[in-house]
């Protein structure tokens, strides 16, 4: 009898988007900028948070790497034979994501990991290094984007919500008690998580003046929600509904580079972007 345990196959989300350079640039230029701002080492700092390039891989028309930030210190107690006793000591840690860019199509496929690695951030962080050298790129869905209004018309109940805004310059526009919450704390940032698994009052007058905020161009938002059949479905603000796909992983938990790639490879519409780099949805947020 075979008493082995059955394997079963595990998968991650990877979510597909489509990368638009600034309007005119030509497509194989637009390539060999990709390959020198991603390059190994680079970094960026948004929002209090570093975020880095880890180790990347070149092959024809395909760039594939991990993005992560530093996180903060860990604490562990780790045994002193000396001392004859456990002692503190600081572990450093960090979150990354692997990423896969076909440098033809210029679409990227990437698996945020972990609970502090939002698709927002982590997008947001390569599209500034992209930006760095030269007019704002944008990375969008590759299918058609919709409103949040749309969203929230399919959705049953909001659960959660997880803004990241910054003070606006040079006017609050409206957003008066966002604004009293970080004048009160003279906070030139704020991170706030909204939860309710029985739903969020999304059109109370906060939410709807941060939302609006988030709009302006002051910030990011993420809601997550459940659809009337149970499913969770989750829009951002940079990226519209987050719809991934799920791919088998390896014993590291990421999804390997080769899979990514096929992934890519799937005839999927790409989204028209009339106006792409334009100004007030690409404004800078670092």
């Amino acid at each position: 009898m075979n008493n082995s345990k059955a394997q079963y196959p595990r998968t991650a989300r990877v979510h597909i988007l489509q990368i638009h350079p600034p309007k005119g640039m030509l497509p194989w230029f637009a390539a060999e900028l990709v390959a020198e701002a991603l390059h190994q080492g680079a970094s960026i700092t948004r929002y209090g948070r570093e975020w880095l390039i880890g180790k990347i891989e070149l092959e024809p028309g395909v760039l594939a790497g991990r993005i992560g930030f530093r996180g903060e210190d860990d604490v562990v107690e780790v045994w002193d034979d000396d001392q004859k006793d456990f002692a503190p000591q600081a572990v450093p840690t960090g979150t990354v994501a692997p990423f896969v860019i076909d440098l033809c199509s210029l679409r990227l496929a990437i698996q945020p990991r972990g609970r502090d690695m939002a698709l927002n951030g982590v997008v947001q962080a390569i599209r500034h290094l992209l930006s760095k050298t030269t007019s704002p790129w944008a990375i969008e869905p590759i299918t058609e984007r919709v409103s949040l209004g749309t969203w929230l018309s399919g959705v049953h109940h909001v659960t959660r919500i997880r803004f990241t805004v910054k003070q606006p310059n040079p006017h609050w526009a409206g957003a008066e008690q966002l604004e009293e919450v970080m004048e009160n704390a003279r906070a030139k940032l704020a991170s706030l998580e909204l939860a309710a698994p029985d739903g969020i009052r999304y059109g109370s007058s906060f939410v709807s003046q941060t939302q609006h905020h988030v709009e302006r161009g002051y910030g990011t938002s993420r809601w997550e929600g459940e659809r009337p059949d149970g499913s969770k479905t989750i829009y951002s603000s940079e990226v519209g509904v987050e719809t991934p796909v799920e791919l088998g992983v390896g014993e590291d938990g990421e999804v390997p580079a080769t899979a990514m790639r096929n992934a890519l490879a799937d005839p999927l519409p790409v989204t028209d972007n009339h106006g792409h780099g334009d100004e007030e949805r690409n404004r800078d947020e670092s």
